[in-house]
């Protein structure tokens, strides 16, 4: 399975001294409304907000005119029939019925399927505990002051990239790219404290495994945060890893790999030549939602002159992304 990666921006090569990789990153197109949600400045944390006399909720429709590429964030609630338990376990029934809860508990990725689904509050919960663990006990992890040095990094010779040949591949269908997707990808979450109270408060921003022992491609903006006192990732199946270090970033084109101590974990790797017009998937954490997986196409690549890019080369999509999707994957279907 290759893909590029997400909100990020071409050539590694410029960090990595491996001559055959370019991954593509890419960026909300010119001609979509509004700024894109990773420019704009971080909210208040809730605690720090000021008080306001709450108003009546009313419902809105986005405007007929607006492009399909504009995300809107609904959020919705179901709500279930209440059903009386009419059923009796007995013994004969309690065998099969752990063997059932252990075979698929094993596998489940969070959101893959109705028996699995994703437990946002939870699962960020879990992140939330752990990034303010490290912060406050310590441990094994790189500190603010050194992080932000590291992210100064041009170049690293730490890491070897796999580039797959998919020449006669047969293409994967949208569970398995879901699957696939989602056992790569991470969580990274920060813990740091404002100035205007004593809690802690948190960052969340998505990431994937480029290597199984531990290397992990976010955005350079992630990375280079601030603010974070810690910074760790989390897995689709609930393990954190501290940051160890910020092994290269380029500010230029938004890319940061990140070491940790994991190992054996699931990966993704690279491709350098998607043409524009090809169809990709993001998967990724967008507004506070664990793992989502949106589709469009590459709608072109462009090279930009603005403040910092320097003319860099970006990829512009169609697929739907938000706040948190920052250092997520695309993928296409191989």
């Amino acid at each position: 399975m290759r893909l590029p990666i997400f909100y990020s921006f071409l050539t590694i090569r410029r960090i990595l001294r491996t001559p055959f990789l370019t991954p593509s990153g890419c960026r909300r197109p010119p001609f979509s409304p509004g700024q894109a949600p990773d420019d704009r400045p971080a909210p208040l944390p809730r605690s720090c907000r000021p008080r306001t006399t709450a108003k009546p909720r009313t419902s809105v429709t986005p405007p007929s005119h607006a492009p399909s590429m504009r995300l809107y964030v609904l959020r919705g609630y179901a709500r279930l029939s209440r059903l009386r338990p009419c059923l009796r376990f007995n013994a004969r029934m309690l065998f099969p019925t752990l063997l059932a809860a252990c075979f698929f508990g094993a596998a489940s990725i969070p959101g893959a399927s109705v028996d699995s689904p994703a437990d946002d509050r939870q699962l960020f919960r879990k992140l939330e505990r752990s990034a303010v663990a490290l912060a406050e006990k310590g441990g094994d992890h790189v500190r603010r002051d050194t992080r932000l040095e590291q992210c100064k990094r041009a170049r690293t010779d730490a890491v070897r990239l796999t580039l797959s040949n998919t020449e006669g591949a047969i293409p994967l269908d949208g569970p398995e790219i879901y699957r696939r997707s989602a056992a790569a990808a991470v969580l990274v979450g920060t813990a740091y404290k404002c100035d205007k109270c004593t809690k802690w408060h948190h960052t969340l921003a998505s990431g994937f495994a480029l290597t199984a022992d531990g290397v992990i491609a976010t955005n350079h903006h992630v990375a280079a945060n601030p603010t974070a006192e810690a910074m760790g990732v989390m897995t689709a199946d609930g393990r954190f890893f501290p940051v160890l270090e910020v092994l290269a970033a380029d500010k230029a084109h938004d890319v940061a790999l990140l070491r940790t101590d994991a190992k054996d974990l699931a990966f993704l790797p690279l491709r350098d030549d998607a043409p524009a017009g090809s169809p990709i998937r993001c998967y990724s954490h967008p507004a506070n939602s664990f793992g989502c997986l949106s589709e469009g196409i590459i709608a072109r690549y462009a090279r930009l002159h603005e403040l910092e890019r320097n003319g860099a080369v970006f990829m512009q999509i169609t697929a739907d992304f938000a706040r948190g999707s920052s250092g997520g994957p695309v993928i296409d279907a191989y």
